[in-house]
C-alpha cells in the first residue's frame, strides 16, 4: 500500500518525520506522531505539555528528564494530569528506563495514584493561597482604616 499516494506526501511527512515535525520533544529525543502512537499514546496535548515541561527543566534527553523529575514534580505543575504522566512513563519505558523505580521516587517513596498526588498538591497550593488572601485582606483593611482616619483628621 502506498500511503503517500492516498493521504499526500505532505501529510505523511508531518505524521512520520520526527526530525522536522516532532510531536514529543524531550531534549534531543524527538518522537513523531506515528512513533508516539506506537507508544500507546493518543493524546497530542499531553505530549505538548510534557515537551514544555522538558524544555522548562532544560533537560538534555529523556534519561535526564527521568533523573530530574518525579511524580511529585509533575503533580505540582499546573495543567499536568494523568495523561501527561502516562506519556512520560511511556517515553521512559520506550528507552528502557525502570518506570517503577522512577514512580516511587520522591517524598517518603510512597506509592500513590497520580490523582492522589495531584489532589494533595492542589490542596497545599490552596492552603498557601488562602493564607496569602488573608494577608492581603488584612493589609487592605488596614489601608482603608488609615485612609478613613486621615480623611477625618483633615476635615
Amino acid at each position: 500500500m502506498e500511503l503517500a499516494r492516498y493521504v499526500g506526501t505532505h501529510f505523511l511527512s508531518r505524521f512520520t518525520d520526527a526530525k522536522a515535525f516532532p510531536l514529543l520533544v524531550i531534549g534531543s529525543d524527538r518522537w513523531s506522531y506515528q512513533e508516539v502512537a506506537s507508544l500507546g499514546v493518543i493524546q497530542p496535548r499531553a505530549c505538548r505539555i510534557l515537551s514544555k515541561i522538558a524544555h522548562d527543566l532544560k533537560v538534555r534527553n529523556t534519561k535526564d528528564l527521568y533523573a530530574k523529575s518525579s511524580p511529585y514534580v509533575l503533580a505540582g505543575l499546573e495543567g499536568v494530569g494523568v495523561t501527561t504522566l502516562y506519556v512520560a512513563l511511556a517515553a521512559f519505558q520506550a528507552i528502557g528506563l525502570d518506570v517503577d523505580k522512577w514512580y516511587v521516587r520522591g517524598k517518603d517513596q510512597a506509592v500513590r495514584t497520580f490523582d492522589t498526588l495531584k489532589v494533595r498538591e492542589q490542596k497545599a497550593k490552596a492552603r498557601t493561597m488562602e493564607s496569602e488572601r488573608k494577608r492581603r485582606r488584612l493589609r487592605s483593611t488596614r489601608q482603608v482604616r488609615e485612609s478613613e482616619r486621615t480623611a477625618h483628621a483633615t476635615h
